[in-house]
C-alpha cells in the first residue's frame, strides 16, 4: 500500500483491515487534529477525532516505510517521527532534506528508496 499525507492516514486504515504486502506512508501525521493543532492550535480539535493513523499503527503488522521531508509546512516532520515511533519492525524512516509538503517526492532519494523498499519486500515473500 502506499498513502501520501491525508492519503497516508486512509491506507493505514486500510492496512488495519485488509493484509498488505508492505505499507509506504510520504509526509504522514499521527492524527488529522494533530495537524490542526499545528496550523490552528486549540481551535484544531474541532477536526474531531477521524484520520487516527497513531492508534491504528500499533496494530499493524507489515513492513513499513515513512518518508518526510524535514522543513513539511503541512505536515510537520515532527508528526511523521512520532507516528514512526508507534510503529511495530520492520520499519524504516526516511528523512528528506530541505524538502516541503509538496516537493518531497521531487528527488531521487525518495523514488529510488520507495523502489529499493518494494524490491525488498516482493523478494522476501
Amino acid at each position: 500500500g502506499f498513502g501520501e499525507s491525508l492519503g497516508g492516514a486512509v491506507t493505514v486504515h486500510l492496512a488495519s483491515r485488509r493484509p498488505l504486502a508492505a505499507l509506504v506512508l510520504v509526509s504522514t501525521f499521527t492524527t488529522l487534529r494533530d495537524v490542526a493543532r499545528y496550523h490552528y492550535g486549540p481551535l484544531g480539535a474541532v477536526v474531531g477525532t477521524r484520520f487516527d493513523s497513531a492508534s491504528l499503527m500499533p496494530e499493524l503488522d507489515v513492513p513499513l516505510l515513512f518518508v518526510h521531508g524535514d522543513r513539511d509546512e503541512v505536515v510537520p516532520y515532527d508528526l511523521g517521527q512520532r507516528l514512526y515511533a508507534l510503529a511495530p519492525e520492520p520499519k524504516r524512516f526516511l528523512r528528506i532534506p530541505a524538502a516541503y509538503h509538496n516537493d518531497v517526492l521531487a528527488g531521487r532519494a525518495a523514488l529510488d528508496a520507495i523502489a529499493a523498499f518494494a524490491h525488498e519486500v516482493t523478494r522476501a515473500r
